[in-house]
């Protein structure tokens, strides 16, 4: 779909980036995009993918909104405590662009697999299975796939491009046993870092719909008490579960319980 009048002067910044352009611009509104998990993550996600012009998004979460959850959180407020999250954000990110489709799934990911039809998929969950399970889905599908996380004062970013690479996935870098390790619930978080790590995997993202990424999995960390990143480059994994059998038994599907 070609740009519109309105089109250029609404995105007009990114049109004056040469890297991006009218045809950058195009290939924005012509992607689809799904985000898993509208928490702390998930609504600086929303937003920015919103901004940015994204043509489709999808969002999927099966959770109402708490509380709890309005100062990391920031696409939530009061009234809208005991409704679903997808609906709540599928209105505001329809008042930031209206240009855009919004899909609101409220369910889990693991009930949505066979309407999962999007070019990237962002992870922004809190939970060690749920990551694993759409890892396997993405490397199986040979989607591109990126997963983030923050929790007290550190976060990180991994992606993924399985329809170029079929070595190391995130079950190659990280096991069950830190299934807790992301819940800002549990751990407490420095809000601030949930933006900031939000906004990284928007960034990844159109990167990934202009062609421009190449850290696949590469993980990048943020330790903000010392204002310090490190990365770690990727590895397989000996008898890794997914990358190792997938590749022995075709299009099995592994699912984690």
């Amino acid at each position: 779909m070609s740009l519109s009048e309105v089109d250029f002067l609404h995105y007009n910044s990114h049109i004056l980036i040469p890297e991006i352009g009218d045809v950058g611009q195009e290939k924005f509104n012509n992607a689809t995009v799904m985000i898993i998990g509208l928490g702390g993550l998930g609504c600086p996600v929303a937003a920015y993918l919103a901004a940015s012009g994204i043509g489709r998004i999808g969002l999927c979460d099966f959770d109402s909104v708490e509380k709890t959850n309005l100062q990391r959180q920031l696409l939530f407020s009061e009234n809208d405590i005991n409704k679903p999250k997808v609906q709540v954000i599928k209105k505001q990110i329809g008042k930031i662009n209206k240009r855009i489709l919004v899909d609101a799934h409220n369910k889990k990911f693991q009930d949505l697999m066979v309407d999962a039809d999007y070019d990237i998929f962002i992870d922004c969950t809190d939970n060690m299975d749920t990551k694993l399970f759409i890892n396997d889905f993405c490397y199986r599908a040979k989607k591109k796939l990126i997963t983030g996380s923050a929790t007290r004062l550190e976060g990180q970013i991994i992606g993924f491009d399985f329809e170029k690479n079929s070595k190391c996935c995130l079950e190659c870098i990280f096991d069950k046993s830190g299934a807790s390790q992301f819940n800002c619930s549990d751990l407490g978080i420095l809000v601030s870092l949930l933006g900031m790590m939000g906004c990284l995997q928007v960034t990844m993202t159109l990167n990934m719909i202009l062609g421009n990424f190449k850290k696949h999995g590469i993980v990048s960390r943020f330790d903000s008490f010392e204002s310090q990143w490190i990365e770690l480059k990727p590895s397989n994994k000996v008898n890794c579960p997914i990358c190792d059998l997938l590749k022995q038994e075709g299009s099995k599907f592994v699912q984690h319980k």
